[in-house]
């Protein structure tokens, strides 16, 4: 429950007079009557819809999981755009682990991770060789190791280019295709 507390010190820091906006009908639901009630119902689910739409709208949508897509789309127009509404099985069964997991939207993520990792040691190994080869760094090379260093950066560069290591991904987060590098998108393109 939200009380005139919480109102006053959180809501404080957004309006000038909280208590205004947050009367105290509406901090005790249950003092209204059933169209209050009613109402304060419509209310939400209006701003969850146009919550909603603005995914629709600007594109955003695509880069949402697939259950995700299926909620906004019911919020926003009430069924996806396969005509389901949020109580078909088929809505449901996309809520599933194997589902997520077999989903276009998860291997892109997997291969988007993969290409990361690879963009990620190769710069490495750029700089320990850059490192390297400055004769001035030739003692801090040898006290530092580099050139385990590098030998160990190019095993792994090997090791996350095989296609053998999306398989070790299954079950990770993988990499968010919207934030990788542009020099990374435009290789895999």
């Amino acid at each position: 429950r939200i009380t005139a507390g919480f109102v006053h010190h959180f809501m404080g820091r957004i309006f000038n007079s909280p208590s205004e906006v947050f009367d105290e009908a509406m901090l005790r639901p249950e003092s209204q009557d059933f169209a209050m009630y009613v109402d304060g119902v419509n209310n939400i689910t209006e701003a969850q819809a146009k919550a909603a739409e603005g995914y629709l709208a600007d594109g955003s949508i695509k880069d949402a999981c697939p259950p995700l897509q299926a909620v906004l789309y019911c919020m926003a127009r009430g069924k996806t755009p396969e005509g389901l509404t949020i109580h078909a099985p088929e809505v449901r069964q996309l809520f599933t682990r194997e589902s997520l997991l077999a989903s276009a939207w998860y291997k892109e993520r997997l291969a988007t991770k993969q290409r990361m990792d690879m963009m990620r040691v190769s710069r490495a190994i750029k700089s320990l060789r850059a490192f390297a080869a400055e004769p001035t760094n030739a003692a801090d090379a040898q006290r530092l190791g580099i050139d385990a260093r590098l030998k160990r950066a190019e095993a792994e560069l090997a090791e996350v280019s095989q296609a053998s290591y999306l398989e070790r991904l299954v079950g990770t987060v993988g990499g968010e295709p919207t934030l990788e590098p542009i020099d990374a998108q435009r290789q895999h393109a």
